[in-house]
């Protein structure tokens, strides 16, 4: 069930790319990111109420602190991350962010061996080390179909990459503190907090950042809208699978396999949705990553 669970959100994963892609064109700056993410927090939290409701849990009595304060990390390294992703799309590859992603997995792991006292198998270490030189393989398929990226833009990859390892970190320790928690209404309280982040970030970079002189494009809000509704719906898709995985799998399986599922789907939609150009060196890659897959499953 837990590889089940795990290999859905990589279709999740790329339904979010794929509208994140299409809504960078209609973002200029970290105002309009904030607010589109603050948007598609709002549903996303409708959504939580909503299962939560048809699952019969409680949302606002008898909530457990540990589901208060890991819900609360959660929701604002979500949020961080949200906003550097949609920017960090406009200058770099789709692939490019998956894989800085990737890296993110291998604190997840780490503070999951750390703290939780997960175990970690000679094995598995030897599959993580292939699975990171896939990503330098991968990653230098961006210098071959754009320019090099400035340090900046990979300032805000790493930070998002990062972010998204503690997000992965507290919904394993939500499994590991809240031996019976619901996820809906741990989804649900992620939300919740990162939509007031998110509003936060809105109104500073509001009063920061400097209005664009005559260069509005046309904003078409129908579709801006249709992309924020799927992509909250698939957020919150992969957010609750792997919650619900997590109680299956440990860190070192679950967050590689569902990195790894997403870099492969990516890839293929990128090259058929946007034509980005595939290459030898990142066939290679993802060859390199579906054998480091294998043997931190399989062995």
């Amino acid at each position: 069930m837990g590889y089940l669970l795990a290999s859905l959100t990589g279709f999740t994963n790329i339904t979010k790319g794929y509208c994140g892609k299409k809504l960078s064109v209609y973002v200029n700056g970290y105002k309009d990111a904030s607010f589109i993410y603050f948007i598609r927090m709002i549903i996303c939290v409708v959504i939580g109420a909503i299962l939560a409701v048809f699952q019969s849990a409680q949302l606002f009595s008898d909530i457990q602190p540990q589901v208060l304060t890991t819900s609360l990390l959660c929701g604002v390294s979500t949020a961080i991350s949200l906003v550097c992703w949609i920017i960090a799309v406009k200058s770099g590859a789709l692939v490019l962010l998956d894989v800085f992603n990737m890296m993110g997995v291998g604190l997840t792991i780490a503070c999951s061996v750390i703290f939780l006292g997960e175990k970690l198998k000679l094995t598995q270490v030897l599959g993580l080390a292939i699975l990171l030189a896939a990503t330098f393989i991968i990653c230098s398929y961006n210098n071959s179909i754009k320019s090099k990226l400035r340090i900046s833009a990979l300032l805000v990859l790493a930070v998002c990459g990062m972010s998204d390892g503690i997000t992965h970190f507290s919904q394993k320790l939500f499994v590991y503190q809240v031996k019976d928690g619901n996820a809906a209404v741990f989804n649900f309280y992620t939300y919740l907090f990162s939509c007031i982040v998110l509003f936060a970030a809105f109104l500073i970079f509001r009063k920061i950042e400097k209005p664009m002189r005559e260069e509005k494009a046309k904003k078409d809000y129908g579709k801006i809208m249709i992309y924020v509704s799927v992509m909250a719906v698939a957020l919150f898709a992969t957010s609750y699978l792997k919650t619900l995985a997590a109680q299956y799998l440990s860190s070192v399986v679950l967050y590689p396999l569902s990195q790894g599922v997403t870099i492969i789907l990516s890839m293929c939609m990128a090259a058929i949705c946007f034509k980005e150009k595939i290459t030898t060196k990142s066939i290679i890659g993802v060859i390199l990553a579906i054998i480091a897959l294998c043997i931190i499953n399989l062995l």
